[in-house]
């Protein structure tokens, strides 16, 4: 299964950052084997040995290693709890929510 990049975002992940804390959330569910770590604008791998992670559910990790005051970590990953409408899905248009055209 490939990432649905219609349903991806990047965040920032959700945790204190004070050398201590290695567990970190995201604002939404994820797929689990989708979720790209980013630490200070870096990509790393889940088995990544110096600054990798774990994932403990389908919206926390935890790392290898804590994050020290002001570093930073963003994740990309598949949404789990949106779905992309597509074009089939759209009705209406800008000028009329009925789809009549001026």
């Amino acid at each position: 299964m490939g990432t649905d990049y219609y349903n991806s975002v990047l965040r920032e992940m959700i945790g204190i950052i004070d050398g201590a804390n290695k567990t970190f959330t995201t604002l939404t569910r994820y797929v689990p084997g989708t979720l790209r770590l980013f630490w200070n604008g870096q990509s790393y791998e889940a088995d990544d040995s110096r600054k990798g992670w774990t994932e403990m559910d389908d919206q926390t990790i935890e790392t290898t290693k804590a994050p020290r005051p002001n570093d930073e970590l963003q994740a990309f990953y598949q949404d789990a709890d949106s779905q992309h409408l597509g074009f089939d899905s759209v009705i209406g248009t800008p000028f009329d929510p009925n789809g009549v055209l001026p």
